[in-house]
């Protein structure tokens, strides 16, 4: 079932690349390859102190993210989708300057940064970079960070559904995916190389390079005048079954993808770091894929007709993801994942739009966002307390069974639809 277009006040363009489109998508890129770059490197820094540490410099940010998205982003999104738009990416660049600040100020010159069985080519020990406090520097970083993607994040898939000609809200939010999926893609297997190359200063740099850029497009987004009807109902959204149960399916796979993207370079510390960018290009060039064939394919013919085959093809990748030492299992369970992820993101958003008016849109952003960053969250932060007390393969095998438990809310959910013949 298609909604019905937004009230005249409000209507979109009736091509999907309208200049509004051009201008946001451009600043969401920007912003998400500032968040992408620190992602997988943030961890691989605060590792020297332990699994634990790493999983917390995840856990911190997503924390400051749902708190956000709870608690603050519905009385940000009244000011204006495009001033929240804007607050977030000043937040996301003022995160990563903060770990760039430190270092304007003393030399760099000193020992690597010991991580057992990794590269340690041109990386210098934290301490000396950002410090003596250069652990909680980072973990301040990261909160900061959290809360500007937080902003960033409810404010973002708004304008994506707002900005949809009507009939074509699947393809908006897909081509939102890939504007978002393209700089995870590129920019989550570059920040680890260059931090294993050049060094972490480097990636801090060109963080806040990309933040910069984001903050001053924000400003380029052509406004759209905002309505007390538009103010999000986020707990409404919440007691119907039609959305809950998406966001449930997604939250499983947002716990895995929090794991594999905070610890999949750790696991693999004994492989080359070509091999480690492969597996992380790997799922997130084929989640950026997806996400926009599941937008097309679901305008066509339904998008709860894609929530079950995704959820399995999910549930394959991580049971290959077992054997993550094993570099061709790696790469094939982060290849089959990043499809089933990627179609994820734009099926269970769709399906959490349909049937709701404009006036719920951010409430519906705000819910499939929270179970996107809070899933990352718990999944980084469990999975480093687990794999610590026993390891790697148990902390792999325990997230594919918990996208096991993804199937069966998206049986249920496709079925019910089905019936309903929508």
């Amino acid at each position: 079932m298609i909604v019905a277009a937004p009230p005249s006040d409000l209507a979109p363009p009736s091509r999907l690349l309208s200049i509004r489109m051009a201008w946001f998508l451009a600043c969401a890129f920007c912003a998400t390859a500032n968040f992408y770059l620190l992602w997988s490197t943030l961890p691989l820094a605060a590792s020297a102190a332990g699994s634990a540490a790493a999983g917390l410099v995840t856990g911190i940010s997503m924390l400051g993210c749902v708190t956000t998205e709870v608690l603050v982003a519905a009385r940000v999104l009244r000011l204006g989708h495009v001033p929240a738009m804007a607050l977030g990416a000043g937040l996301m660049t003022l995160g990563a300057g903060l770990l760039t600040a430190p270092v304007a100020l003393r030399a760099m010159p000193g020992p690597l940064l010991e991580v057992p069985g990794a590269l340690s080519v041109g990386r210098q020990e934290l301490p000396l970079l950002l410090g003596e406090h250069g652990l909680g520097l980072v973990f301040a970083a990261s909160l900061i960070r959290g809360v500007g993607l937080g902003v960033v994040a409810v404010a973002g898939t708004a304008i994506a559904a707002d900005t949809a000609p009507p009939g074509r809200r699947g393809e908006s939010l897909g081509l939102y995916g890939v504007a978002v999926s393209v700089p995870g893609a590129a920019a989550l297997p570059a920040g680890i190389w260059v931090a294993h190359q050049l060094g972490f200063l480097d990636v801090f740099l060109l963080a806040l390079v990309f933040g910069a850029v984001s903050l001053g497009l924000a400003f380029l987004i052509p406004p759209r005048r905002q309505t007390a009807a538009g103010r999000p109902t986020t707990f409404g959204v919440l007691r119907q079954g039609r959305a809950r149960r998406p966001a449930l399916v997604f939250l499983t796979t947002t716990i895995a993808a929090g794991i594999y993207g905070s610890f999949l370079a750790i696991a693999m510390s004994g492989t080359s770091a070509s091999v480690i960018a492969l597996a992380l290009l790997a799922q997130t060039g084929a989640a950026a894929i997806a996400r926009w064939a599941a937008g097309w394919v679901g305008d066509r013919l339904g998008a709860h007709r894609l929530l079950v085959p995704c959820m399995l093809t999910s549930v394959a990748g991580g049971v290959l993801a077992i054997a993550i030492g094993e570099p061709s299992f790696a790469i094939a369970g982060m290849l089959l994942f990043g499809v089933g992820y990627g179609a994820l993101q734009n099926v269970t958003l769709a399906l959490m739009y349909e049937g709701v008016p404009v006036r719920g849109f951010g409430g519906v952003s705000t819910v499939w966002n929270t179970a996107y960053d809070a899933g990352m969250g718990v999944g980084a932060v469990g999975f480093g307390f687990l794999t610590q007390a026993g390891g790697f393969p148990v902390g792999f095998a325990a997230t594919a069974a918990v996208l096991g438990l993804g199937v069966f809310p998206a049986v249920r959910d496709s079925a019910d639809r089905a019936s309903l013949g929508r």
